[in-house]
């Protein structure tokens, strides 16, 4: 299959003309790089090799937010219908 590059990393299922907009890590993943800032800059760090246009998503004031804004890539996030524990991850 070749290295990612060769699959068009930006793009949405290799699908013509159409661009990934944002990486957002999923589950315990998400809660996991809120908090360790080693997890949190090997996201950011694989999102910038693979597509410095993308936006990163993550728990507002979280690690991940700051690894993404160390390598240019940034959005806050929140989820406004969910209670969050003291530790800044959501109930489940």
């Amino acid at each position: 299959m070749g290295n990612t590059a060769d699959r068009g990393a930006g793009r949405a299922g290799g699908a013509p003309g159409l661009r990934l907009a944002h990486v957002k890590p999923h589950g315990a993943l998400y809660n996991v790089a809120a908090r360790d800032a080693s997890v949190a800059e090997a996201i950011a760090r694989a999102v910038a090799v693979l597509d410095a246009e993308l936006t990163v998503l993550g728990l507002s004031g979280s690690r991940l937010i700051a690894a993404a804004q160390a390598a240019g890539l940034v959005a806050e996030r929140s989820f406004a219908d969910r209670r969050y524990q003291a530790t800044a991850n959501c109930f489940t």
